[in-house]
């Protein structure tokens, strides 16, 4: 039987909390022989997927001395891999210094981030730093990957490269979900509409425009899964307009086994991102498939990214940024505006849910790799 070709996969982060990486290792470990290095503070699996894993360290993230545990790990394993997959802007230090030790591997990059720098932006010291790390970064790799095909444009522009990055969408990996099992799941009695958001509690997400929104909203709920640190100032804001837990719910944080089963209970869903940098404008959330494989059609800000899917699949509506910045009671019209609607989108949503599915990512990963170890670069 004829040997796996060895891929190792490098992060600086938490591998069970990293959806990108596990589709990954999802999309090649039954085709190469795959070893995840992990830096993290967690214990993790020993195997996933017919994987292997390598925790390094005792700290999640990137430091120099975390570094310098990877490369030693690295270099005494006395292996020779046949491709090295980096995650993220933090390995590019590694990516650099183990160019020294495994010339004959390719190196390949996943950006997970867009770095590439707005023209109108104040970019920190550190925010340079990286900036500059991805400039070389990019140079030494045999192949590039990125999110979304905008980002791939801008990539390529900006570093100067003779071939955009390869496109890998941030698809999920979940069965998508058919109508028994929204019939099973649907929480019964309840006549409004409801919209879910998952993520992050942060400035920068609309999520205090939309709880005062609801204030005005008739045909809508706006439920909440997550944590974050304007958690409390949310939850002040309902609780002061008189519509904590008549309109606006708080679930707390959502654990990640729960996610489809909570997921698919909703009609809806809200991705929502702000404006302030190059990564957000480019936005490339893996709740579009999440929601959609869940059977939720999408109400969102106004990206690029995300309208040209909106309009691709109308699986949605975008809200308007003026409104979204200056009156609350247009944003409440959007929203039952769209609850009005719902059935039309969710037929939609079903419709489209095989563009959404990760499998056809995978093979491009696939494919990409594949070309890239028989010829040479992409």
């Amino acid at each position: 039987m004829k040997n796996k070709k060895l891929v190792w996969i490098i992060l600086f982060e938490d591998f069970e909390v990293d959806g990108r990486v596990q589709r990954q290792v999802q999309a090649l470990s039954d085709t190469y022989d795959v070893s995840v290095y992990s830096v993290t503070s967690k214990d993790i699996r020993s195997n996933y997927l017919n994987a292997q894993f390598i925790k390094i360290g005792s700290k999640v993230g990137f430091s120099h001395s975390s570094l310098i545990h990877l490369i030693k790990n690295l270099i005494f394993a006395k292996k020779n891999p046949d491709a090295i997959l980096f995650n993220n802007i933090y390995t590019i230090p590694a990516l650099i210094l183990l160019k020294l030790f495994f010339r004959k591997s390719k190196f390949i990059y996943d950006s997970h981030e867009l770095i590439v720098p707005d023209p109108i932006t104040k970019y920190s010291i550190a925010s340079k730093k990286s900036i500059f790390l991805e400039r070389i970064g990019v140079k030494f790799s045999d192949l590039i990957l990125c999110t979304n095909e905008k980002r791939s444009e801008l990539m390529q522009q900006y570093y100067g490269l003779s071939k955009a990055p390869t496109s890998i969408e941030n698809f999920v990996d979940i069965i998508p979900c058919s109508e028994d099992d929204k019939k099973v799941y649907k929480v019964r009695g309840k006549d409004k509409v409801k919209f879910l958001y998952q993520g992050i509690l942060k400035d920068g997400r609309y999520l205090k425009e939309l709880v005062d929104a609801f204030v005005f909203c008739e045909l809508s709920e706006f439920h909440i899964y997550g944590f974050g640190p304007i958690e409390s100032d949310l939850k002040d804001l309902a609780l002061n307009h008189g519509i904590l837990n008549s309109k606006v719910y708080f679930h707390g944080k959502l654990a990640r086994d729960n996610l489809y089963s909570e997921t698919i209970k909703y009609d809806a869903g809200l991705v929502l991102y702000d404006f302030s940098n190059m990564n957000n404008t480019y936005c490339s959330p893996n709740k579009t498939s999440e929601y959609i494989l869940s059977g939720l059609p999408i109400l969102c800000t106004p990206q690029e990214s995300l309208s040209d899917l909106i309009e691709k699949h109308g699986v949605g509506e975008c809200f308007s940024r003026v409104d979204l910045d200056n009156n609350s009671k247009l944003v409440a019209s959007t929203i039952d505006k769209f609850a009005k609607n719902i059935s039309c989108y969710q037929l939609r949503v079903n419709e489209a849910k095989d563009e959404f599915n990760f499998k056809k990512q995978a093979d491009i990963l696939r494919v990409s790799l594949l070309y890239l170890l028989s010829e040479g670069k992409v």
